[in-house]
C-alpha cells in the first residue's frame, strides 16, 4: 500500500490536519510514524478515519466516537438510533425552515402584484382578529411563527391611533381583547397595497384612497393591513395588503 502522509489523508478526507492531529490525539485513529517522525497512514488508519467521518456527519462527538472500538453491536445499534432521531428532528426543523421560507416569497409576491393591479372595491371576509402586544414577549414568540396572520388596524381618521392583531390561530381562545369580529358574510372593502414609513405609520400612502371612497359615495372605516413584507423604497417601509372598509352614508 502507497504511505499516504497526513497532508495526502488530509486531502483524501476534506479533513483539516489539525483536526487529524487532535483526533489521534484523542485516540479515534493512529498514525504510523517514519523515521523522520512523519505521520502517515496504514489500511487501519483509513477505515478509522472512515467511520469518523461517517459519526461526525451524525453529529456524534468525539467523545463518543472515542468509545466505539469498545461498543457491542447492540450498543452501535443505539448510537445510530439516537443520532436517527436527532436527524429526523432536524428534518421536521428543516421542513419548517422551507414552509416559512416559501411563505414568506409568496407575500413578496403578493407585493409585486398589488404594485402592478389598480386598487379596487372587493367584496371579502376579514378574520376575525385579536390584540397583539409588540411589549409582550409571549405574543413575540408567537409572531415568529404566526407572522403571516399578522395585521395593522389603522384609525382612518387619525393614522397614530393603531394596533396590530393576530388572525385565526386563537380557536375559540377569548383571552385577547377582540380587535375585528370575523365577517360572517362578505363585505364591501377598498383593496389597496397599503405602504407605511417603518418607524412611522402616520406616514403613509393612505390619503388618495381615503379620497377615491368618499369620491365614490362611501365613508372610509377602519383600514385592515395584512402584513407582507418590510424592504427599502427610498427608505425603509412596511408593506400591506390592505382592505378599507366602506360605510354607508
Amino acid at each position: 500500500m502507497k504511505k499516504l502522509k497526513i497532508n495526502d489523508i488530509s486531502k483524501l478526507f476534506q479533513i483539516p490536519a489539525s483536526a487529524l492531529r487532535y483526533y489521534e490525539k484523542e485516540g479515534l485513529c493512529h498514525f504510523q510514524r517514519s523515521e523522520n517522525n512523519y505521520r502517515w497512514a496504514d489500511i487501519r488508519t483509513i477505515r478509522n478515519l472512515c467511520d469518523i467521518s461517517f459519526y461526525r456527519k451524525l453529529s456524534c462527538s468525539v467523545d463518543q466516537i472515542a468509545k466505539l472500538s469498545h461498543m457491542s453491536r447492540q450498543q452501535i445499534v443505539s448510537l445510530l438510533m439516537e443520532s436517527k432521531i436527532k436527524v429526523e428532528k432536524q428534518i421536521v426543523q428543516l421542513k419548517k425552515m422551507l414552509d416559512d421560507i416559501d411563505e414568506k416569497l409568496e407575500r413578496i409576491q403578493k407585493t409585486d402584484q398589488l404594485i402592478k393591479e389598480k386598487p379596487s372595491v372587493v367584496m371579502a371576509a376579514l378574520p376575525e382578529i385579536r390584540e397583539f402586544n409588540l411589549f409582550c414577549s409571549e405574543d413575540i414568540s408567537r409572531l415568529i411563527d404566526y407572522e403571516r396572520n399578522l395585521f395593522i388596524i389603522i384609525d382612518p381618521d387619525n393614522s397614530k391611533d393603531f394596533c396590530y392583531g393576530l388572525s385565526d390561530i386563537f380557536n375559540g381562545n377569548d383571552a385577547k381583547k377582540l380587535l375585528h369580529q370575523k365577517d360572517e358574510q362578505e363585505k364591501r372593502y377598498f383593496k389597496v397595497l397599503l405602504e407605511t414609513d417603518y418607524e412611522k405609520i402616520e406616514k403613509n400612502n393612505l390619503a388618495p384612497y381615503l379620497s377615491q371612497i368618499v369620491a365614490m359615495g362611501y365613508l372610509p372605516g377602519k383600514i385592515y393591513g395584512k402584513v407582507l413584507v418590510s424592504a427599502e423604497n427610498n427608505g425603509l417601509k412596511n408593506y400591506y395588503e390592505g382592505y378599507i372598509e366602506m360605510l354607508d352614508r
